[in-house]
């Protein structure tokens, strides 16, 4: 089960997102969603925490 939750971004960061986005598409073969992209960047900043540092 997935829930949802609501994310502000800024103009800047949704012009990144989408960006990032196309990068994905050319190396992937498919654009992922927003959601996708937003998700696997918490997972990989949660793998990359570490106690009080700043992410990697």
């Amino acid at each position: 089960m997935k829930t949802q939750v609501n994310v502000r971004l800024t103009e800047a960061e949704v012009k990144e997102l989408d960006e990032l986005r196309l990068k994905i598409a050319q190396e992937e073969g498919a654009i992922p969603t927003r959601s996708d992209v937003v998700r696997e960047a918490i997972h990989a900043m949660i793998r990359n925490y570490d106690g009080g540092q700043k992410p990697k």
